[in-house]
C-alpha cells in the first residue's frame, strides 16, 4: 500500500493541486477503531508527504492518518493504489 497524505488547498480532492505533508504518521488501523493503537504498523510521510507499507500479507487495510502527527486540519489521503488492497 502507498500514497500521499497532502493538504487539499482547492478542497477538490486532487492530490495535484494540494501540497504533500512532510512528517505526517500514516497507520493501518487493523482493528477498524478508527485511532491508532499499539502494534499498529506505522510509517512517517517523507519530504513530500510518500508512504508506502512493505511485505503485506495479501488482503483488505484501512490506511489511517494519525491526526496528532499533522498538526493543522484533516488531511485527505491520496491513494497511488487502491486503499485497502495488498498482493
Amino acid at each position: 500500500i502507498q500514497g500521499v497524505v497532502y493538504d487539499d488547498q482547492l478542497s477538490n480532492g486532487d492530490p495535484a493541486a494540494g501540497v504533500g505533508i512532510p512528517g505526517a504518521v500514516v497507520y493501518l488501523d487493523t482493528n477498524g477503531n478508527g485511532q491508532r493503537d499499539a502494534g499498529e504498523p506505522a510509517t512517517p510521510t517523507d519530504p513530500s508527504g510518500g508512504y508506502a507499507f512493505h511485505g503485506l500479507a495479501a488482503g483488505s487495510y484501512a490506511a489511517r492518518v494519525d491526526l496528532s502527527s499533522v498538526g493543522r486540519g484533516t488531511p485527505a489521503p491520496a491513494y497511488v493504489v487502491p486503499a485497502g488492497t495488498a498482493g
